[in-house]
């Protein structure tokens, strides 16, 4: 260690894989909207969230109707990527890829979300993916220790 003119050392830095408290909170809106089918819960949260927003979009297709119907104003600070893809074969592997790209999109945004909103659209879906990629939480979820939102909407 290099000592300073003055005799003193250096102050020490933190290794470069630790990161400020600041970036390690999150401002992001958390919750669940749930509700059967096109009732209308992916336009309230574009129209309604917080400011920008991400959507991780497990769901069928944004359609151009949905669209118009989306504040205008708001359009330019909302942003989307389709993950629907390959989603008929899920699987383990298939899951943990789509899993891995949900974490990969969030950890690379975490900065832009700050103060916004991510919207994982397809919660049915992201639940399966879930379920099939983690043994645990599958498991879990068959032994009803896990809250599964499917068996709210057979009541």
């Amino acid at each position: 260690m290099k000592r300073s003119k003055n005799g003193s050392s250096p102050p020490l830095e933190p290794t470069d894989d630790l990161i400020p408290i600041e970036d390690a909170t999150s401002d992001v809106l958390s919750g669940i909207v749930w509700g059967m089918d096109g009732t209308g819960k992916s336009l309230f949260l574009l129209n309604g969230a917080p400011l920008p927003i991400i959507v991780l979009n497990l769901d069928r297709p944004i359609s151009s109707s949905l669209l118009r119907r989306v504040d205008e104003d708001r359009r330019a600070h909302i942003f989307v990527k389709n993950m629907r893809e390959n989603l008929d074969d899920l699987d383990q592997l298939r899951s943990l890829q789509i899993k891995e790209g949900i974490e990969r999109t969030i950890r690379k945004n975490r900065a832009f979300l700050r103060g916004g909103s991510l919207i994982i659209d397809g919660g049915s879906t992201f639940r399966d993916v879930i379920k099939i990629a983690d043994a645990k939480i599958g498991q879990a979820i068959e032994q009803g220790r896990r809250w599964n939102p499917k068996a709210w909407g057979r009541r």
